[in-house]
């Protein structure tokens, strides 16, 4: 019962942070900087529990000259398969979602290695 309440309140928190962080009222300048602001809610909220602002692939993480230190864990986020289909109508090759797969990821807590230089998009909402 009292893991429960915990994870509970994990949650929230995690739902809290990120509800305060998109919020395009408060704040009417975001910037995009992480490969994260790409990602579904779901898979932000699996990256929140994990406490990381910052999660990424393997092999993301070896293009940004970070490296996993040894005896790290990844958390799973899902990612969509697509297939590709070609309507009979029209002739027209078009791709729909044919499921989705588990996708391991990193935090950024557990890499070492160059510092992350953030290259920073602004988008203006209003």
């Amino acid at each position: 019962m009292l893991l429960a309440l915990l994870l509970s309140m994990d949650i929230l928190r995690a739902l809290f942070l990120i509800l305060t962080l998109e919020c395009p009222v408060e704040n009417p300048i975001r910037l995009k900087s992480q490969i994260a602001d790409k990602w579904s809610f779901l898979n932000r909220l699996l990256m929140y529990c994990n406490n990381t602002k910052d999660a990424r692939g393997f092999n993301q993480w070896k293009q940004a000259g970070r490296y996993i230190i040894k005896g790290s864990h990844a958390f799973y986020i899902l990612a969509p398969m697509f297939k590709k289909v070609i309507d009979k109508k029209t002739s027209e090759e078009k791709q729909i979602i044919a499921g989705f797969k588990a996708v391991p990821v990193f935090r950024f807590e557990d890499t070492d290695g160059a510092p992350i230089i953030r290259k920073f998009k602004i988008e203006y909402t209003f």
